[in-house]
């Protein structure tokens, strides 16, 4: 089938959602001041909806997606579904709202498309997932032996690289970017199993570049 019918449907979901809206039977979000107003969000065939957390507009996304289904011949897995409210919510009120729904209630929705969807008020916390896949990647190299050059490599090619497309979208907290360089900077001088080694030079020095006498991380 033609990826093009995908994209006919998506809008006629879209359509969908802002007819609705443009009764007044569901009301759009603003995250914060001076960003635009966002009824919902699409990323291939996942679907973000949002409205007030109520049961009357709760309904009207259950109609929406009821019509949708109809028209398209698709299903909703509400299986694989989730919904987010604000802590100002009761939970009672949370729970009522996701048993009309029929999804799970989530405090977040965790690491989507590399990304954190939800950024808490602790930055520490949301971000520290970074330091977690750094890790992994530097014990994955401890079993093998590597030279100064083949560390270099692993540094830019690899590690840099994880932190590089969320620093381009988020303010990482600088405590965090701290830890992240202390552990580049064990594992460049580091050596064996344990990564052990006589730091010789603060990170700060490693990040001149090589023809001021650095090495340009």
């Amino acid at each position: 089938m033609s990826p093009y019918l995908f994209i006919l449907v998506a809008e006629g979901l879209t359509s969908l959602i802002h007819k609705v809206v443009g009764r007044g039977d569901i009301h759009v979000v603003k995250i914060c001041r001076g960003t635009p107003l966002v009824s919902h969000l699409v990323f291939v065939d996942d679907y973000f909806l949002f409205c007030r957390a109520n049961v009357v507009e709760a309904n009207h996304l259950l109609i929406i997606l009821k019509t949708y289904e109809e028209a398209s011949g698709q299903q909703v897995n509400f299986s694989k579904s989730e919904v987010f409210m604000s802590r100002n919510i009761s939970y009672a009120a949370q729970q009522d709202l996701s048993g009309i729904l029929g999804v799970r209630h989530v405090m977040g929705t965790g690491i989507y498309l590399g990304l954190p969807s939800m950024v808490e008020r602790s930055k520490k916390a949301t971000f520290s997932y970074l330091k977690d896949r750094i890790w992994q990647k530097i014990n994955s190299c401890r079993e093998h032996f590597l030279s100064k050059a083949g560390k270099e490599v692993m540094i830019k090619s690899v590690f840099q690289a994880i932190p590089s497309y969320i620093m381009s979208l988020y303010i990482i907290p600088s405590t965090t970017i701290v830890e992240i360089e202390r552990m580049l900077n064990g594992f460049w001088w580091g050596g064996g199993a344990n990564n052990k080694g006589i730091w010789c030079l603060t990170y700060d020095w490693l990040t001149v570049p090589k023809a001021k006498g650095g090495l340009g991380f």
